[in-house]
């Protein structure tokens, strides 16, 4: 155990709201506003039964598809020009897409990733749907662009609404998290793999992740920074 006069140092804890949709209101409102200085940050934000180091990300970006179309009464279909059917044939399109470069291999991180992560259509049952949203949430790999993703995805959408007349679309990149890395030799990374080994007394493995975590604003913000935890890999974000 060590006694908080035994540090070398300041240690600054931080139980931060607002993590999971784009720290706004949180990391970065405290970053921006002068309320965190550190020479390094130690992230409990990943899985892998304390014994891994995290030090890379992959980038993360949102889209927000919207196919419009022309609302009717669903007895006379004709009436209408469902955007439903134009999202349907994209999502379809889309079910293994994978961006330009997703096959380059990376020495830390998995493959590109691609998940329709919310849909919404119409408005009755006997509507036929004049506007039909999609979101797509992509895990991009350092050698990859979030406008490159956002511009591929738009070329495949506009592609089918010039096929359906009456049909127009907007792709809009509505969120993005850059790659980030924090080098295996970086003090943080290595007192992270210091401290796990003392304590587990088994050498932790460097891994890198397609999630993200507060390392990302930490290392925007000059902080070196590093993620480690305790728990059960096949858990984040799993129903109960």
């Amino acid at each position: 155990k060590t006694r908080e006069s035994e540090l070398n140092g300041t240690l600054l804890f931080g139980a931060i709201a607002d993590e999971e949709h784009g720290s706004e209101k949180g990391l970065k409102w405290l970053l921006a506003n002068d309320a965190v200085r550190a020479e390094m940050a130690f992230v409990p934000d990943i899985s892998g039964y304390l014994q891994e180091v995290e030090i890379a990300e992959k980038g993360l970006v949102d889209a927000r598809v919207t196919f419009h179309g022309k609302q009717a009464h669903s007895s006379v279909p004709a009436d209408g020009v469902s955007a439903l059917a134009a999202l349907a044939e994209l999502m379809y399109l889309t079910e293994n897409w994978r961006p330009q470069g997703s096959a380059i291999r990376h020495p830390l991180l998995s493959s590109t990733t691609c998940v329709i992560s919310q849909a919404e259509a119409g408005v009755a049952h006997n509507i036929v749907p004049g506007k039909a949203m999609a979101i797509y949430n992509v895990r991009y790999l350092p050698h990859q662009s979030a406008s490159g993703v956002v511009a591929e995805l738009r070329k495949m959408a506009e592609h089918i609404a010039t096929r359906r007349p009456g049909i127009s679309v907007t792709v809009e990149k509505i969120a993005e998290l850059p790659p980030t890395k924090t080098q295996p030799n970086q003090p943080v990374a290595q007192a992270l793999f210091q401290a796990i080994q003392y304590i587990t007394e088994q050498p932790p493995k460097f891994v890198g992740i397609g999630g993200a975590t507060l390392c990302k604003q930490l290392i925007a913000a000059g902080i070196p920074a590093g993620a480690f935890g305790p728990g059960d890999p096949k858990m984040p974000h799993m129903a109960d």
